[in-house]
């Protein structure tokens, strides 16, 4: 089987200076010695070595922005998962830096990868046409307003699950918004949330009885004092706490995604999701280490998807101290569950074919970040009116690499039963690997153990 490789990236022209960097990137680890790579801790490697499929021993330096979600590489560095991959995790785990630090770090390469939120990049690419997104393991879908705990007020969803059309359920929604008292956050991509709401519900903010318009933790304040009747936090984390204390969301932009056609402006102009990046030099240099990489980040999903569907914190554990001294806040591994459930809700591999095959979804990544490129191009941020999604996103081929891997292995499983000595050790290996996500690696021992031989 031929295995698809990315497409080849043209190269942008590199920026002549990067901005200043006015701040210190903070690390959550106290061990300053930058790691350095040495023997490697896969498993059985001298074998995999003799037969010509050895995983190598690679330094990554990592660096991720300090959000949730932002932060799960942190559970594959708490958990060792990195090395069994090969990759040793530099200079220090469990790095923060901010939003403005990402794209003149990974230019200046002082991290060869960082986390990175898809809009974002949008602002960014044209200035940086170097810097590309490999992956994506969340979809910040959350965005929503609240209603107050046992106010019994009408949600769309409930409305439409007793066979109310989507178009009736926003304006009964909205209806018993009039009146009331509602606080909100002031961002762009919100407002335009809440004036497509509004449009749909035939509803104006005038017709609030007061609106609020304050930061995340005012809001908190104001809601546990009991005035207001809906909220609108801009953190996923302050509405996790809200939905601890019982308010629950009565109409969001997930209902906006699954009610509207794909590409609608009103929808999409607030979807983002989270994934990694690099310069594409550095992709270039390393394509096996990018995908192991995103295995790493395939099996974090799966563990947190597994927490959500258990109810357990196996994982969710290892990331709040993390993002509690990245982003100096208090939280748990149950507000982290809500976040993760209900607000920024994460794909395993397979659910992934949503946002890189099927065109016709609503979440394919084309019809989200095509159009918020439109609205960069209306406003001047991005001048090239041919620019695409692709030009600076290539995780659809890294999906598409992956997917390809994983067939080749399965292909293959048939005929590796039976098989004895090493042959049987390298199967079980690729076995190993398998169910954790790296498809490149056990499509590689497989077929050392069915065809292959010693080196």
């Amino acid at each position: 089987m031929t295995i698809i490789r990315r497409r080849t990236i043209s190269r942008g022209i590199t920026i002549a200076a990067c901005a200043a960097l006015g701040s210190t990137v903070v690390a959550c680890s106290s061990d300053s010695t930058p790691a350095a790579p040495g023997p490697s801790t896969v498993a059985d490697n001298e074998l995999l070595e003799q037969y010509g499929v050895g995983i190598p021993q690679e330094l990554v330096n990592i660096a991720m922005l300090p959000y949730a979600d932002n932060m799960m590489l942190s559970i594959g560095m708490a958990n060792g998962w990195f090395e069994e991959v090969g990759i040793d995790v530099g200079p220090e785990k469990y790095v923060s830096i901010s939003d403005e630090q990402q794209i003149p770090l990974l230019l200046s390469g002082d991290y060869d990868l960082t986390s990175v939120y898809g809009p974002n990049m949008v602002r960014n690419a044209q200035g940086a046409p170097s810097i590309k997104v490999f992956n994506f393991i969340d979809v910040t879908s959350g965005l929503a307003i609240l209603a107050a705990p046992n106010s019994g007020k009408s949600s769309v969803s409930d409305l439409m699950d007793k066979g109310t059309s989507f178009e009736d359920a926003v304006s009964a929604v909205m209806d018993e918004m009039n009146g009331t008292r509602f606080a909100s956050d002031d961002v762009g991509a919100h407002r335009s949330f809440l004036e497509a709401i509004y449009g749909i519900g035939n509803f104006s903010q005038e017709d609030f009885a007061s609106v609020q318009v304050v930061d995340d933790s005012q809001m908190l304040i104001l809601a546990r004092g009991g005035q207001l009747d809906y909220a609108k936090p801009i953190g996923a984390v302050q509405t996790a706490e809200l939905i601890e204390d019982g308010w629950y969301p009565v109409i969001g932009l997930q209902d906006l995604i699954e009610n509207l056609p794909a590409g609608d402006p009103r929808a999409v102009s607030g979807l983002g999701h989270v994934g990694h990046s690099a310069d594409e030099a550095w992709i270039e240099e390393n394509h096996d280490t990018v995908l192991r990489v995103s295995s790493v980040a395939f099996r974090i999903v799966d563990a947190v998807l597994a927490d959500i569907e258990n109810g357990t914190t196996e994982a969710l554990d290892t990331l709040v101290p993390v993002i509690e001294s990245a982003a100096s806040i208090d939280t748990s591994a149950d507000a982290l569950r809500i976040v993760f459930e209900e607000i920024g809700p994460f794909a395993a591999f397979e659910d992934q074919a949503d946002w890189w095959v099927d065109t016709e979804s609503p979440y394919y990544y084309k019809a989200t970040y095509n159009e918020q490129i439109k609205s960069a191009q209306q406003a001047g941020v991005i001048t090239d009116p041919d620019f695409d999604a692709s030009d600076f996103i290539i995780a659809d081929d890294i999906y598409a690499e992956l997917v390809e891997y994983k067939e080749k292995y399965e292909a293959l499983l048939p005929q590796a039963a039976g098989l004895s000595g090493d042959q049987a050790t390298l199967t079980e290996i690729a076995a190993t690997q398998y169910q954790n996500r790296n498809y490149l690696d056990a499509a590689r021992i497989l077929d050392a153990a069915v065809n292959g031989a010693p080196a």
